[in-house]
């Protein structure tokens, strides 16, 4: 009876931050809507870095497979740099970036560094794909309750994220990430994040 009332409040406690989040992607879908439809990004500023982001994500989410560590809040930072050349053009602009995820209940915290491709999506409506690698201080292997058998100590780390631009230099987005060992493992379980974030493009 206890196990089954602490699922059925974690349960309840989901469905609310759920319903909070859609509720500001609604909002950030609304506010893009009726902005110009091409948006130039600042032109001045430090030439390699290009944006600083923070925010606070939601930890183990279950978006692609079972949530089992306790739904904490993830403290996010991250900053993108600028790649100068042509040759870039030719797979359409990434930006690498760095960043971090750190766990304020002493659940999986996480480092990551990757590729960033951003695109227009409504207006001053934005969207982003970012892929890469995560190295994770996590359990590889475990049999305790409560904890993920990510498999390895490196793991592949993806992200889509959404957002509107307010300003020239102001955006607010969500994002979603994954890790994973893409089956290079017998133990996989794979972590997700979801959240807000608020970005400062140079």
């Amino acid at each position: 009876m206890r196990k089954l009332t602490v699922v059925f409040g974690k349960s309840l406690k989901w469905r609310r931050l759920s319903s909070a989040l859609g509720l500001l992607t609604l909002l950030i879908v609304l506010g893009a809507w009726p902005a110009h439809a091409e948006y130039q990004y600042p032109k001045y500023g430090p030439w390699w870095l290009s944006e600083v982001k923070v925010g606070a994500l939601l930890n183990d989410v279950g978006a692609f497979g079972r949530s089992e560590e306790d739904t904490n809040v993830v403290i996010n930072g991250e900053a993108l740099f600028n790649l100068k050349g042509r040759i870039w053009e030719k797979i359409w602009s990434p930006r690498p970036h760095l960043g971090f995820s750190a766990n304020t209940g002493g659940e999986t915290s996480q480092g990551y560094a990757g590729m960033t491709w951003d695109f227009n999506v409504i207006g001053n409506g934005f969207g982003r794909w970012s892929m890469g690698a995560a190295v994770h201080d996590g359990e590889k292997r475990t049999n305790k309750l409560g904890e993920k058998e990510l498999g390895s100590r490196v793991l592949f780390r993806f992200a889509l994220e959404f957002g509107v631009r307010l300003t020239e230099h102001h955006n607010v987005s969500i994002i979603l990430d994954h890790i994973s060992n893409g089956d290079l493992k017998d133990e996989n379980e794979g972590l997700d994040n979801f959240g807000v974030r608020y970005g400062y493009r140079f």
